[in-house]
């Protein structure tokens, strides 16, 4: 399995700006690796629309679920470089993998946490025009959020 993982909505530090009050984390699991399969497919798109087209504790528990779920090994594991979150997004990571078969009590009358399918390899940091795999998870987010402004910016 392959994650690739992308923020939207939020650009810095300023977590309680009224003027960005949603934060979306965007996470595409796929079967192969995007950054080899689809570079060719958006390689020509990029040139010719001239734009790059292109979220942490959840997505990681989602990627968990899923591993399991489907009974696959997270091969990799690709984030968007964003200097404000990668430092604690990296640390969280290493704290989940070290939490690896265990289970924890999220408080009373809540479920417990498993994190005995977390994943054990580490996330890799990659500027979001480096990766195909980011670029469709923007796209995704783009939609989700109903942003068409970098999509009509290049029509």
């Amino acid at each position: 399995m392959y994650c690739f993982i992308d923020e939207s909505g939020n650009t810095g530090l300023e977590l309680f700006d009224p003027n960005q009050p949603i934060l979306y984390y965007g996470l595409l699991i796929a079967q192969a690796n995007l950054d080899v399969v689809a570079e060719p497919l958006l390689k020509d798109l990029r040139r010719s629309l001239g734009v790059n087209l292109i979220g942490f504790q959840q997505v990681l528990h989602t990627i968990a679920l899923q591993s399991s779920a489907r009974g696959r090994v997270v091969r990799r594991i690709t984030v968007d470089r964003q200097t404000e979150f990668n430092g604690a997004q990296g640390e969280l990571a290493v704290w989940y993998q070290k939490l690896r078969g265990h289970e924890t009590s999220m408080g009373p009358g809540m479920p417990t946490f498993d994190y005995s399918h977390m994943p054990e390899v580490p996330p890799t940091f990659t500027p979001g025009d480096a990766s195909a795999g980011l670029e469709l998870v923007d796209i995704t987010l783009w939609i989700e959020a109903g942003d068409f402004s970098e999509i009509e910016a290049v029509c």
